[in-house]
């Protein structure tokens, strides 16, 4: 029982991390400009201004 705990919260903290890692790639992403992605939309589906 606390073997199959252990990794089920090894594996909840991966996810964690691997959502975290996105999530900074993503805002990295923002940083450095929008001339990587053609057609960049915002949350409500509207074309970014450039």
């Amino acid at each position: 029982m606390t073997q199959s705990k252990a990794k089920l919260e090894d594996l909840l903290h991966e996810k964690k991390k691997r959502a975290f890692e996105r999530s900074q790639q993503h805002s990295k992403n923002k940083v450095s400009g929008k001339q990587n992605v053609p057609h960049v939309q915002n949350k409500r589906g509207r074309p970014l201004s450039k």
